[in-house]
């Protein structure tokens, strides 16, 4: 009678995984510490292995035991509830962060969509009744001007504030 294998089970996770780019700067910390012979080659190289099957965070404790830890990037999940938080405190208050548009380049954006717009539209209609390249260049130059003249506003308005 044969023996019943145990049940593979999956390796409990220890921390966040272990993005690529803090793979990267671990090899980098080795590396310097390495070149400053606070580890010797043996060790780096033993170091490196362990590096190299790390799947988490918490599997770097061994890759660095004894030597200083190097500072890695924020992990998602606190990325994520940063952002929650910072969505919450929005909606308390009006805190504006940098990557929301400020009015005036609102502004500008919905200027240009506009003239670009009515541009498409006189363009399909010159095509569709009298295809004539001139009328063509002429819009083109019409809408360039006019885009152009919109940016020169906002520019204006822009080094006023």
């Amino acid at each position: 009678m044969r023996k019943r294998r145990a049940p593979i089970r999956p390796r409990r996770r220890t921390g966040p995984p272990l993005s690529q780019a803090d793979r990267a700067r671990c090899d980098l910390a080795l590396a310097e510490l390495y070149f400053r012979r606070e580890i010797d080659k043996t060790q780096l190289s033993d170091r490196l292995e362990l590096l190299e099957r790390a799947r988490t965070r918490g599997d770097l404790k061994q890759v660095f035991e004894g030597v200083p830890f190097p500072v890695l990037s924020t992990p998602a999940r606190a990325a994520k509830s940063t952002a929650r938080a910072k969505s919450t405190v929005r909606r308390k208050s009006a805190v504006k962060f940098a990557a929301e548009p400020a009015q005036v380049d609102r502004e500008l954006v919905v200027n240009l969509a506009k003239i670009l717009g009515v541009g498409v539209v006189f363009a399909g209609v010159i095509i569709l009744t009298n295809p004539s390249m001139v009328l063509l260049l002429v819009l083109l130059v019409v809408v360039g001007g006019n885009m152009f003249l919109a940016y020169r506003d906002w520019a204006k308005k822009r080094r006023s504030k």
